[in-house]
């Protein structure tokens, strides 16, 4: 099967929907990915971000952010499945 934009793009809408459903309290906090500070608060003195405030900022931005254009982004993939088979 040959990868075109068309499966390129379909697979970050599913990655990001993946991200997008991921629950804090079941799986994120069991990962010690869950929100620990506040914005622009950090647990090291100062010195910056770490890499896991990094990605749990990431899972959270998409999973406020991403929640209303994923929905018509979904729809619009699984019209354009249903019209193109």
């Amino acid at each position: 099967r040959m990868v075109t934009i068309t499966t390129f793009v379909e697979i970050m809408v599913l990655l990001t929907n993946a991200i997008a459903i991921l629950n804090e309290e079941r799986l994120l906090r069991h990962y010690g990915l869950h929100s620990t500070t506040g914005p622009g608060e950090w647990e090291e003195g100062g010195k910056g971000p770490s890499v896991k405030d990094n990605i749990v900022g990431f899972i959270t931005a998409v999973r406020t952010l991403m929640r209303v254009p994923l929905v018509v982004i979904n729809v619009l993939f699984i019209l354009l499945e249903i019209v193109a088979g």
